[in-house]
């Protein structure tokens, strides 16, 4: 990046780099900055690609560039001009879209039993969107979760119960948890997450056909 102008370059090896330093001494390599995920990066101005990231923002993403105040300068005058510099960031799926489909399921977390909310990550292709899912009461930077689009209350409630009464699902590194209650926690909410997919699969199996028939299984179709 040109740290005089906040313009972004990409170089193809280290001795176009080189020459690059040699004829600009504001250039300064980003070995932290991810553009495919960072909605601030691909905004274009006349052909030409500029970071519009506050000084704040670059500090939360740790992107270890100090910029003069030309940069603030230059970034201020492009947004003022109505490039597309102040184009609002469209997402795969918006809030609103995951939050109304959280809604109509009126699910709850398959692991902790909280409300499932969107969060925001990129989906596979890099873009933007909200996925729904839970952080299991966790806060802040380290805040950790799961995405998931949770289970029925009465199914998540009776998968609690199995657990409870000893009966496991995922087999394994139970001894593990005997003198930590954070592991202990982690396994008795996979168990019961496990436990709501099965049931949520009987309940589906009531009115439903299976995959595969009895004949096909006993004709080596699932081995």
């Amino acid at each position: 990046m040109d740290t005089k102008t906040g313009q972004i370059f990409d170089f193809k090896n280290e001795e176009e780099l080189k020459r690059a330093k040699e004829k600009n001494p504001n250039l300064k390599e980003l070995p932290n900055c991810r553009k495919e995920f960072c909605e601030y990066y691909k905004l274009i101005n006349g052909g030409k690609s500029f970071c519009r990231a506050s000084r704040k923002i670059r500090r939360s993403r740790k992107c270890f560039v100090k910029f003069g105040e030309e940069v603030e300068n230059v970034l201020l005058s492009l947004g003022k001009r109505g490039r597309k510099m102040t184009k609002k960031v469209e997402y795969s799926i918006s809030k609103e879209e995951c939050q109304r489909r959280i809604n109509e399921l009126g699910n709850v977390c398959d692991r902790c039993g909280r409300k499932i909310k969107p969060l925001k990550t990129v989906d596979n292709s890099g873009h933007p969107t909200y996925w729904s899912g839970c952080y299991h009461g966790s806060k802040g930077e380290n805040a950790w979760g799961h995405f998931t689009g949770g289970a029925k209350k009465e199914i998540f409630d009776l998968a609690e119960k199995l657990v409870c009464e000893g009966e496991i699902y995922y087999k394994g590194e139970k001894h593990e948890c005997k003198d930590n209650l954070g592991r202990r926690l982690s396994w008795f909410q996979s168990q019961v997450s496990g436990f709501c997919g099965l049931l949520m699969t009987i309940e589906y199996l009531k009115n439903n056909k299976p995959k595969k028939t009895k004949k096909q299984f006993l004709n080596n179709k699932y081995f």
